[in-house]
């Protein structure tokens, strides 16, 4: 598997190997395609008792990736 990160239209990680373990999967990395990426958002607002800010607002971006192993039928999931 391969990746780049990109943030405001400059790239910052130009294509980089990556490979997953997973607790009682194979290793995903080699012969890996992404069939389905799902960009989300949201945002979390919470209050802590201790720490710098009493109140917590954390917006932030997520990525879901559904992924095939060559050779194999159907999306590959740990565990």
């Amino acid at each position: 598997m391969v990746y780049a990160v990109v943030f405001d239209g400059k790239p910052l990680i130009e294509d980089s190997g990556l490979t997953l373990s997973l607790v009682g999967a194979r290793p995903l990395g080699d012969n890996i395609r992404i069939t389905q990426a799902i960009p989300a958002s949201g945002v979390d607002d919470y209050d802590q008792i201790a720490g710098a800010a009493t109140h917590v607002h954390d917006a932030y971006n997520s990525l879901t990736v559904t992924v095939h192993r060559a050779g194999q039928a159907g999306p590959q999931h740990g565990g």
